[in-house]
């Protein structure tokens, strides 16, 4: 399975928790159809790269839970 890589604006660090927006939400499930649990990576332009999971939170809303950093910025 591909990898998506997603822009986010939260700050990013290893074991938190990023709230995804529900246009995010459709392009991760809708248009890429990844399901929960599904491998991410997240970047914010300030922070650097991060490995991350998908974690639904009901039918629109979703989070990435945030694992090690891949890349500096």
């Amino acid at each position: 399975m591909n990898v998506s890589r997603l822009f986010v604006a939260s700050p990013l660090a290893s074991g938190s928790e990023v709230p995804l927006d529900e246009a995010q939400v459709h392009y991760l499930r809708s248009v890429m159809r990844r399901p929960d649990g599904a491998p991410l990576l997240l970047f914010n332009g300030r922070d650097g790269e991060f490995r991350a999971t998908l974690e639904g939170r009901g039918r629109k809303a979703a989070v990435a839970q945030v694992g090690e950093r891949t890349r500096e910025q």
